[in-house]
């Protein structure tokens, strides 16, 4: 079990610090501070998210992209007027 430091992030910005981890950190610019500069949906974020990931089971993290982008699809289909 990791052991969780809250002094560690304290005067921090939000986009300055990280809970349970640092690989966002690592990163140019972190998802969360993406979606919100680019206004992009929860959905739409959590699969970018899912394929950014790196760590854990790679193929569980696609399978929840495509999962995520099913149910985008079929509520599009679900739409009147859709082409």
């Amino acid at each position: 079990m990791k052991k969780y430091y809250p002094h560690l992030n304290q005067g921090k910005k939000p986009f300055e610090k990280q809970i349970g981890g640092n690989h966002y950190l690592e990163w140019t610019i972190q998802p969360m501070e993406f979606f919100i500069a680019n206004k992009i949906p929860k959905a739409e974020g959590d699969i970018i998210q899912y394929l950014l990931r790196n760590k854990g089971n790679r193929r569980q993290d696609l399978e929840k992209a495509q999962h995520v982008l099913e149910m985008l699809i079929e509520n599009l289909d679900r739409e009147p007027n859709q082409p």
